[in-house]
């Protein structure tokens, strides 16, 4: 192709026809032009389609971390409800004199569920590996890339679920060193002590027994509210993320 320009640009000048030359030259500038525009326009769809490629890889394993993040939000909410109805039944049976069997065993028998709780975090395994590797400008929807920002940058740990995990850890230490019984060690052990009985402490009576039920209920509704505040994030970015990938 060189070639053959060259061969009709000499064969002008040959015979001497200018103006033809310049007028083919100029034919000629604005082809190149159009090539170097044309492959210019190649290149940035390359370009955008591998960018694209790498969005929707991304957003495809964020969008699964999300789901698992669901999953595991409706697993906590679950036990905290289970965890509140036995520490209201816990209180009334400790303030309950016509129920002595249970009221001695009121706390005993729910002492893994009432020392229980759970720290939330997203997982952010999808959206780590996209920081990694690129940035979160390579998520062109500014809605998805605003709301991800802020999921992922939250302080999940700093919002009292920290508090409410150690008020559960201070609530069992204080338990166990001031309530342990023959039959709370022959109930977790299996075993008999000789060690004071149920009947010879009054738990009932203790107002920092009182104080740390009301203290966990106060932390867990916290991290209630905390959890179904990012539920309806999840649901409305899981719902974005789902459209955005269908329209490729």
């Amino acid at each position: 192709m060189v070639k053959f320009f060259r061969k009709i640009r000499q064969r002008l000048l040959s015979q001497n026809r200018l103006r033809k030359y310049t007028l083919y030259a100029i034919g000629e500038i604005i082809l190149v032009m159009i090539g170097i525009l044309l492959a210019l326009q190649v290149n940035n769809w390359n370009t955008n389609r591998r960018k694209n490629h790498k969005s929707n890889y991304y957003l495809n394993e964020i969008l699964e971390n999300l789901k698992y993040d669901t999953l595991n939000i409706n697993g906590i909410l679950a036990f905290n409800n289970e965890k509140r109805e036995a520490l209201h039944t816990a209180a009334n049976e400790l303030g309950s004199p016509e129920t002595q069997a249970n009221r001695l065993m009121a706390i005993g028998r729910r002492y893994n569920l009432l020392g229980g709780y759970y720290v939330f975090e997203p997982n952010r395994i999808g959206y780590s590996n996209m920081m990694s590797a690129e940035s979160i400008e390579l998520i062109q929807n500014d809605s998805i890339r605003g709301v991800l920002a802020y999921y992922y940058g939250f302080d999940y740990k700093g919002y009292r679920q920290v508090k409410h995990k150690e008020i559960c850890e201070e609530f069992i230490e204080y338990y166990n060193h001031n309530y342990m019984t023959k039959e709370f060690v022959n109930l977790l052990f299996n075993i008999e002590v000789d060690i004071r009985s149920d009947y010879d402490v009054e738990i009932w009576n203790d107002p920092k027994v009182y104080s740390y039920f009301a203290l966990i209920e106060h932390y867990m509704n916290f991290q209630d509210f905390l959890l179904n505040e990012k539920k309806k994030t999840l649901i409305s970015l899981i719902d974005q993320i789902n459209t955005e990938l269908s329209l490729e």
